[in-house]
């Protein structure tokens, strides 16, 4: 199961006010294989990860990812109190070849000058997207837990 792991640097600019995530600009930016795995201290723009992320082409844009849009933040009471953030779902189709293999995605807030890293959710495997397959990601049980899955739709 994909989990979702905040960057330091996000959490307290966000108790200073320096973030909305309903209304900035969120990225979803794939990381390759190679990407050792969140560190919450070193972790906290996206130049400090930006080699990671995984080849232009074939349908993905480095260096811009994947636009979250519809994204909501909700309290929800019933239980444990949680707080649920979700999106639209995405997709993007591998085309003219493979897109390369992710085993992370780095959620990036491009409205802030830091571009911040708000949190990078890694999937506990790795996705490789074969020509005219999808990269599918539901975000509708919550943002910081998408389990990516590929498909032929």
């Amino acid at each position: 199961m994909a989990h979702g792991t905040h960057s330091l640097k996000f959490l307290e600019e966000k108790y200073k006010g320096e973030h909305n995530i309903e209304t900035n600009s969120l990225y979803l930016r794939l990381l390759d294989d190679t990407y050792p795995g969140m560190d919450v201290a070193a972790h906290g723009q996206w130049s400090d990860i930006e080699e990671y992320e995984i080849a232009d082409g074939n349908g993905y844009v480095a260096g811009t990812g994947i636009e979250l849009t519809g994204v909501t933040v909700e309290a929800i009471v019933a239980g444990d109190t949680v707080l649920k953030v979700t999106a639209t779902n995405k997709s993007i189709e591998a085309s003219g070849g493979s897109i390369p293999a992710s085993k992370a995605a780095a959620i990036i807030n491009a409205t802030h000058t830091d571009n911040t890293v708000v949190a990078v959710v890694e999937y506990g495997a790795t996705y490789i997207t074969e020509d005219g397959k999808f990269l599918y990601f539901n975000f509708e049980d919550g943002l910081f837990e998408a389990e990516p899955e590929l498909s032929s739709e």
